[in-house]
């Protein structure tokens, strides 16, 4: 079991979460970040809670920052007309929102609660100077964005195999 969940129950209080407890989490969910910057990522939180049917992502809206899902369970959804499609969901701990901080671009998808969801935020400004003053945590977060993509174009090539293997005149 990861370090991060064996206090976890103990770090929370109403206003703040202990540091250590986000500083673990990074450290976890982000290799090769450098301890001293997930320590003053950490410092930066402000602690935000959703009920679950809580959206806490907008797909379509610009970034505001980055979460540390400390607890509880959030899916990601897209928008079609009409219709919403759930594409995974995410269980804490987990860090999320990084792709459209990194690049001040838009969320691609809705992060919606399932379950009760603690979450720490953590400002773009504070994130994106911490990542400028350190290119280690930059590469670090790049890696993370890249594991997110290898695992989204491996499910996309099961998906299309799956389809090309379903339909009616598939080359075999």
């Amino acid at each position: 079991m990861r370090r991060t969940l064996m206090y976890m129950k103990d770090a929370i209080t109403s206003d703040r979460v202990d540091d250590r407890l986000l500083t673990d989490i990074l450290l976890d969910q982000v290799p090769g970040i450098p301890t001293v910057v997930a320590a003053s990522l950490s410092g930066a939180h402000q602690v935000r809670r959703y009920n679950a049917g809580d959206l806490i992502i907008r797909e379509g809206d610009s970034s505001t920052g980055i979460f540390l899902l400390i607890s509880g369970t959030a899916q990601a959804l897209v928008s079609k007309p009409n219709k919403q499609v759930g594409l995974r969901n995410i269980s804490a701990p987990a860090v999320l929102g990084v792709t459209a901080a990194m690049l001040s671009q838009p969320s691609s998808v809705s992060l919606v609660a399932v379950t009760p969801v603690e979450t720490a935020f953590i400002p773009d400004v504070e994130f994106l100077r911490i990542l400028a003053q350190s290119p280690k945590a930059g590469i670090a977060f790049s890696q993370l964005i890249a594991n997110e993509l290898m695992h989204t174009y491996s499910h996309l090539s099961q998906l299309r195999i799956a389809r090309a293997g379903n339909a009616p005149n598939s080359p075999r």
